[in-house]
Parts: structure tokens; C-alpha cells; sequence
């Protein structure tokens, strides 16, 4: 099965922190060139709020080595437009707790200081 991925082609980890056992915190560096931005908008660049999603379950998958499949978005809330020419750096925070062998529940959020972009719960499925 071809995946397609965005992380080291849209977005690079520039660091990750392990906070607590159930807590990561990342900083995240967007390509400013990448192609999907020409369409999503000329002259205006926003990141689809798709990609902030599929951002979300890569630093997870990352983090713990294990391919990820959102099941359930119990909440998706898009606050501010995330400008690569504006805001081409940004921290993404995710709480996480396996409700059982195959389920990782998850809060999560992309901000910058008080400037939040986004905030997801949902329920990821590991895959691999």
C-alpha cells in the first residue's frame, strides 16, 4: 500500500519533548515552497486544515513507531489560518492515553504562545 506522508515534505520536527508519559510537545517547521501551496492559495498560503489533522497523527506515529488511523474526531476547532510565510514555525502539543490494545485517544493543539490554530480530541487506531 503507497501512504503518502507529509512530515519532511510539508513540515519537519524540529524538536520533540517528551513532557510526561501521556504528553509531547514538538516544534514544527513548514516548507514554505511546498507545492500545495500554489493551489491552497496563490498569493494568499493557507495550510488545509486536513494537513494540520494528518500532522497531528504523524508526530504521534513518530513518536511512538507505530503507523496511526484517525477513527473519531470528537471535536475539530480551526481558530486562526496558519500563513507558511507568517507563521512557518509553530508548536503542536498532544495528550494521549491507549484505551486499549488498538485505540490511543488524543487532545490536541497548534499553536504559537497564546495564538492557538487548532484543537482536535479524537480517538486514533494503530494500524501497524
Amino acid at each position: 500500500m503507497n501512504r503518502a506522508f507529509l512530515i519532511n515534505d510539508l513540515f519537519f520536527i524540529k524538536n520533540l519533548e517528551k513532557v510526561s508519559s501521556e504528553f509531547i510537545r514538538s516544534e514544527i517547521i513548514l516548507n514554505k515552497e511546498h507545492i500545495i501551496f500554489t493551489g491552497h492559495f496563490p498569493n494568499m498560503p493557507i495550510v488545509p486544515g486536513v494537513c494540520m489533522i494528518q500532522m497531528i497523527k504523524e508526530v504521534l506515529s513518530y513518536y511512538i513507531g507505530k503507523d496511526l488511523f484517525l477513527t473519531y474526531a470528537e471535536s475539530v476547532k480551526y481558530h486562526s489560518l496558519i500563513n507558511p510565510q507568517i507563521d512557518g514555525r509553530f508548536n503542536l502539543d498532544i495528550e494521549f492515553s491507549e484505551q486499549d490494545v488498538t485505540n490511543i485517544k488524543i487532545k490536541s493543539r497548534i499553536f504559537i504562545e497564546t495564538k492557538i490554530f487548532m484543537k482536535l480530541s479524537g480517538t486514533l487506531k494503530i494500524i501497524s
